[in-house]
């Protein structure tokens, strides 16, 4: 059985040959330091889930997220949060909270292998008795740009299809809640209290909250479907031949270099991979519970 998740269909996309370590071959970096962004956007998820959890409930939210990283960060987000969609949300049913779907993939073409989809929603709720995923982002910037973006997301497409395969109901669209991170740092001369106090007065203001209402075309699962088959496909394509080629052009993005870089480049990678690089049972770390072993390579 193979998995398929949205973060390897990303990776393949991105570059096959990064998708054959990580993928086929279960190799993760040893030390890896998570992103800013990464574990930001992890503690906000934390406390959202927290939040919808226990019924609008602040206090949960801000209890879950107790000494995570950036914290006071955080708290303000969630605050602002509470402040801003407590009353509109007080109309939704949450039917889910950060659940897990694994649904098979049918109807493969010429493909003997048996692929299994997974992932975690954030959340699902009724509206007017309607089902919709709710999705939450962290974004520098809010802008026309990233807003049109959302309108085009593969992630919620697979995440809507496979679901509502599990649950045997339709899920008609999106509820995006976009949060966007404030730049702000603390004075030379202010208090971390009074900084803290000023970053919820930021997220009390306008313009640091957009919530979008995507609603999918009928035609979106046959869509996703379609597009699996094909990812599936061109994975199977170099699984068969076995030739993961190299996107030159993801070796490094957004000055950072990419983490199988060293495997790529060096002249013997056995070496290199004894040094740098772990073989896990479980590369896909979305779906990983927390005690998953893994070996040295």
């Amino acid at each position: 059985m193979k998995i398929l998740t949205q973060s390897s269909i990303k990776t393949f996309t991105s570059c096959p040959r990064k998708y054959w370590y990580k993928f086929e071959q279960n190799l993760l970096p040893i030390e890896v330091e998570e992103s800013d962004a990464l574990q930001w956007g992890t503690a906000l998820h934390r406390g959202l889930a927290a939040y919808y959890s226990a019924n609008l409930s602040l206090d949960a939210a801000i209890e879950a997220c107790k000494g995570c990283y950036k914290e006071e960060f955080v708290v303000a987000m969630l605050t602002g949060y509470d402040n801003r969609y407590r009353e509109e949300d007080s109309s939704l049913k949450i039917v889910e909270v950060e659940s897990k779907f694994s649904q098979t993939i049918r109807n493969l073409k010429r493909n003997k292998t048996h692929w299994v989809a997974r992932g975690i929603l954030d959340g699902l709720v009724e509206l007017d008795g309607e089902l919709y995923l709710l999705e939450h982002k962290t974004a520098s910037d809010i802008d026309v740009a990233y807003i049109e973006k959302i309108w085009a997301d593969f992630q919620t497409m697979f995440y809507a299809t496979y679901y509502s395969q599990q649950i045997g109901r339709d899920i008609v669209g999106v509820l995006y809640n976009v949060i966007r991170k404030s730049q702000k740092r603390q004075g030379k001369n202010e208090s971390f209290e009074q900084f803290k106090d000023r970053l919820v007065e930021t997220y009390l203001t306008e313009g640091m909250y957009h919530r979008e209402t995507v609603v999918f075309d009928p035609g979106l699962k046959q869509k996703c479907l379609d597009e699996t088959a094909y990812y599936l496909s061109a994975i199977q394509h170099c699984r068969y031949y076995g030739n993961w080629y190299k996107n030159y052009g993801a070796c490094s993005q957004y000055r950072t270099q990419c983490q199988y870089f060293k495997l790529c480049a060096a002249p013997d990678p056995t070496i290199i991979a004894g040094n740098y690089y772990k073989r896990v049972d479980n590369p896909h770390r979305e779906m990983e519970e927390p005690d998953a072993s893994s070996t040295a390579y």
